[in-house]
């Protein structure tokens, strides 16, 4: 497992870095290339196209991961995670958000639940 908050500065890495680096590593550590996620903060940190993958901003919910390669590799966490994004921040200069304020609007953000990535995680460990 690799994980990156964003894709980094090599945004075209979708049209080949990245599988690369899965087929790479799975070589290097003498794993299978399906046990290989890469855990992202968000799928908005790429751009539009990609975002549109996981994330259903008509209906604003999570769609069912992708299973195009390598898509299906890629677990983003959350959508709108910074609040510089949130719409009821914009014109506003500063908002001071309350921890159970940002705890509920998070549940209502996640795209991938981090424990199922675990839990995908532990099993594929166990079949190694």
């Amino acid at each position: 497992m690799e994980i990156k908050t964003t894709i980094g500065w090599d945004r075209n890495s979708l049209d080949g870095g990245i599988q690369n680096r899965i087929f790479d590593l799975s070589k290097t550590f003498n794993i299978p290339k399906d046990n290989i996620v890469y855990i992202f903060q968000s799928p908005t940190n790429v751009n539009k196209a990609f975002a549109e993958k996981y994330w259903d901003s008509k209906n604003r919910k999570a769609k069912k991961l992708p299973t195009e390669f390598p898509y299906n590799k890629i677990r983003p966490l959350l959508h709108a995670e910074d609040p510089f994004y949130w719409k009821e921040n914009k014109n506003i200069e500063y908002h001071n958000y309350s921890n159970e304020y940002i705890e509920n609007l998070s549940h209502y953000n996640i795209v991938i639940p981090l424990e199922l990535t675990i839990s995908e995680i532990k099993k594929a460990a166990k079949n190694i």
